[in-house]
């Protein structure tokens, strides 16, 4: 079995052919495609359908910046010496904020999120990052068990686990190719007012609306819609009650997707990685076998190079490791020879 499908590594149909067409013995369909199941070179080398977890729905927060997700995007043309953006977003009122870096070094990453966000809306209960090296730093952790902030860490190569710092990327780099791709940095405070003003379908008004209870005035405006005089007390305790009838609709939708789960991958003790790093050519697609150290419906804790990871269900498939006992039961094996001439292998 191993010299038939070693020429070329076809699927179960073609190496039950090759095989029946010169061998004859008890199982040997189901000894071939165990075999061919098993095989770790086609594992790794052939695309197969993958799992579709359902997205995570965060607990919503009760009020405003309380729990923000962080990214960073880059790197981009190089503008007035900055390279980075450090994305940060509410999730509560989806109030985006987005600084220019010149490097993405954790200091500098620690120092900006304490400038801009710390220093403007507080100390968040909870931040979402990926496993970027600037986030797994020592100095960032140290930065949020100082402030008492729960980390939630998303897992690598999945951008959908932080949707929402996601989207905005997208919605950011679109306006800045639209403005001007070249001198982004200079454009960037009026990209942030035209997205911070424009009224968002999910919650039906704007975030400048959620956040200062108000829309901001724009370029263009020639009507002053503001009242007459209003006492300051009674302003605020307006503005209170309105706040506490605005909120952000938790989205649900992501749950009635039709979720693929291959009952092998419940129960698999090891799996393949997908590499969703760009590829040589020729290189393999999966990365592994690597163990199974623990799981839940949403990702996989492995051993992978010497440490453990976090790896999302999305990127993993089961693997088949061929038990050695049935090709040694097979080199054992008996050989007769029929009437007709044929060479029969029975096993021992």
């Amino acid at each position: 079995m191993k010299v038939l499908h070693s020429l070329s590594h076809p699927g179960v149909r073609a190496s039950r052919r090759l095989v029946s067409e010169r061998f004859v013995w008890p199982s040997i369909n189901r000894d071939v495609g165990l075999f061919v199941k098993s095989c770790s070179d086609c594992q790794r080398s052939k695309i197969q359908r993958h799992t579709i977890t359902p997205l995570k729905e965060f607990n919503l927060p009760n009020s405003r910046f309380k729990h923000v997700h962080v990214d960073i995007v880059g790197p981009l043309p190089n503008s007035g010496g900055n390279r980075y953006l450090l994305t940060m977003v509410d999730r509560y009122t989806r109030w985006p904020e987005a600084v220019p870096l010149p490097d993405m070094l954790a200091e500098t990453v620690a120092k900006a999120f304490c400038n801009v966000w710390v220093s403007r809306f507080g100390v968040p209960e909870t931040i979402t990052t990926d496993q970027g090296r600037q986030f797994e730093s020592e100095l960032f952790l140290e930065m949020t068990r100082l402030f008492g902030t729960h980390r939630v860490r998303t897992t690598a190569y999945h951008p959908q686990s932080n949707g929402l710092v996601e989207r905005f990327h997208r919605t950011l780099k679109a306006a800045i190719m639209c403005v001007d791709p070249k001198h982004w940095c200079a454009r960037l405070p009026l990209i942030l007012l035209g997205l911070r003003s424009a009224v968002r379908e999910d919650i039906n008004c704007s975030v400048a609306d959620m956040v200062y209870g108000q829309q901001l005035r724009i370029p263009g405006e020639f009507y002053d819609f503001s009242s007459e005089d209003i006492d300051r007390t009674d302003f605020v305790k307006s503005l209170r009650n309105v706040m506490q009838q605005v909120g952000p609709i938790s989205n649900s939708n992501h749950a009635k997707r039709h979720v693929f789960i291959p009952d092998d991958l419940k129960t698999c003790k090891h799996v393949f990685v997908r590499v969703d790093t760009v590829k040589r050519p020729l290189q393999h697609p999966y990365d592994g076998p690597y163990e199974v150290l623990e799981r839940n419906d949403k990702s996989v804790l492995l051993f992978m190079k010497g440490k453990k990871q976090l790896i999302s269900l999305d990127r993993v498939k089961p693997a088949f490791i061929y038990n050695s006992e049935l090709e040694n039961d097979m080199d054992s094996s008996k050989t007769k020879v029929t009437p007709s001439g044929h060479r029969v292998r029975f096993l021992a």
